[in-house]
C-alpha cells in the first residue's frame, strides 16, 4: 500500500528521507560547500605546484597539505551535492515538478573539477 508524499515514505522502500525541505537543504549546503571549493583552487594551483614565476620561487610549503584539504573539500561537495540530487529527483518521482538544474549544475561542476583534479589540469 502506497502512503501518501506528505511523510515522505513510499511503499518501495525509496529514499524516505527525502522531503522537499531536505533536497533544498542539501541544495543550499552544496551550494555554499562548492563556493568554499572554489575558493580553495588557488592552493591547488599553478602558482602553488610551479611557484610564482619570481626567480628562485618553488612549489608552496605546504602544498601536500593544501591537496589533501582540497581533495576532502572535493569529496565532501560532490557527496552533498550528489544527495541534495538524489532527494530533488526522489520527491520529483512521488509529486511531480520540475528538474533539479541547481542541484544538477553544481553536480556537473563538481565532477568538472573531479576530472580536471584528477588529470591534473589544475597545475597546468
Amino acid at each position: 500500500m502506497e502512503q501518501t508524499a506528505m511523510d515522505g515514505r513510499t511503499s518501495g522502500g525509496g529514499l524516505r528521507w527525502a522531503t522537499p525541505r531536505v533536497g533544498d537543504t542539501l541544495t543550499i549546503a552544496s551550494g555554499v560547500l562548492f563556493l568554499l571549493l572554489c575558493m580553495m583552487l588557488p592552493l591547488v594551483g599553478p602558482a602553488a605546484a610551479h611557484g610564482s614565476g619570481s626567480p628562485g620561487a618553488t612549489t608552496a610549503a605546504h602544498f601536500a597539505s593544501n591537496r589533501a584539504a582540497f581533495s576532502i573539500m572535493l569529496g565532501l561537495t560532490l557527496s552533498v551535492a550528489g544527495l541534495a540530487t538524489a532527494a530533488k529527483l526522489a520527491v520529483r518521482s512521488r509529486v511531480g515538478g520540475r528538474l533539479p538544474f541547481i542541484a544538477l549544475g553544481i553536480d556537473a561542476a563538481c565532477v568538472g573539477i573531479l576530472v580536471a583534479y584528477a588529470a591534473g589540469l589544475l597545475q597546468i
